[in-house]
């Protein structure tokens, strides 16, 4: 029996060993969110001020799990929008340095913006691109694009009569070259 205790009280202590091991790496873990959140906070007021947004407290985006609706209405909800996927785009950059991909916008101008919220829209996007980063930006009407604000080394992409990039004779060799790729990213676990 003294040889069962002894062997029960070794085994808690392992357990107790691996817990504490847990308690620390939570430790660990809760500061690393805590300063992910502050980073994005803060990146959040930053981008708020750029697109022109007054109208959020910080307890509508105090964590970046929030979602934006409740306060921004009206011409504030799109602009506010993208300076949130502006700060989760800098914060995953900060904190997780993988691949940076391609950043694709289609028609940033949503109800009706005004002329200064034009300017501050494009600005804003052209100047938080990530540095290296594609951006390939989708706009109705290529005539609201401040000249001052466009990068000089950008290419513009006019579509006549039908508005798409590929043509379906295209499909199939588009498909054949990057199919593989794209069912393995689907299947890719993180």
């Amino acid at each position: 029996m003294s040889e069962d205790i002894n062997g029960l009280l070794a085994e808690e202590e392992n357990v107790n060993k691996r817990l504490a091991a847990v308690e620390e790496k939570l430790k660990v873990d809760l500061r690393r969110k805590k300063s992910i959140n502050e980073f994005y906070q803060a990146r959040m007021k930053e981008f708020l001020h750029d697109v022109k947004v007054n109208v959020l407290a910080m307890e509508d985006y105090k964590t970046f799990d929030r979602q934006i609706k409740t306060n921004a209405l009206g011409s504030d909800l799109p602009r506010s929008l993208l300076a949130q996927h502006f700060a989760f785009l800098h914060t995953m950059s900060k904190f997780n340095p993988a691949i940076t991909c391609p950043l694709v916008l289609d028609s940033p101008l949503q109800q009706e913006q005004d002329p200064g919220n034009v300017n501050a829209i494009f600005e804003f996007i052209f100047s938080k691109t990530l540095p290296g980063q594609q951006l390939l930006l989708g706009t109705l009407t290529a005539g609201n694009l401040p000249a001052a604000t466009v990068p000089s080394n950008a290419q513009t992409i006019v579509l006549k009569d039908e508005l798409h990039l590929l043509q379906k004779s295209q499909y199939a060799d588009v498909m054949e070259r990057i199919g593989k790729l794209h069912e393995e990213t689907l299947r890719a676990e993180y």
